[in-house]
C-alpha cells in the first residue's frame, strides 16, 4: 500500500472529525448556539489599553510567531539534553 493513500485517508478522516465531531461538541457540550450570541472579551471590556479589538490578519502573525519562538527554544533544550 503506498504511503500517499494512507496519508490522504487519515486527512480526509481529520476533516471529517473536525467537521461533525467539533459542531456536536459545540452544540451538545459547550452549549453553544451561534458565533452571533457569545460575546468577545475584546469588545465586551474595550478599554483600549489592554483590551483591544484587532484584525484576524495581526492575530495570526502574533500566534504564528510566539509558535516560531518557542519551538527554537524547545529544539535548543532537547539538544542540551541528549
Amino acid at each position: 500500500m503506498n504511503a500517499a493513500f494512507v496519508a490522504f485517508g487519515a486527512i480526509g478522516l481529520f476533516l471529517l472529525g473536525y467537521r461533525f465531531y467539533g459542531r456536536f461538541l459545540a452544540t451538545r457540550l459547550f452549549d453553544v448556539e451561534s458565533e452571533s450570541d457569545t460575546t468577545i472579551p475584546s469588545v465586551e471590556l474595550r478599554d483600549d489599553i489592554d483590551y483591544v479589538p484587532t484584525d484576524k490578519k495581526i492575530l495570526f502573525g502574533h500566534h504564528f510567531s510566539s509558535i516560531a519562538g518557542a519551538l527554537y527554544i524547545q529544539v535548543q533544550m532537547q539538544l542540551y539534553f541528549l
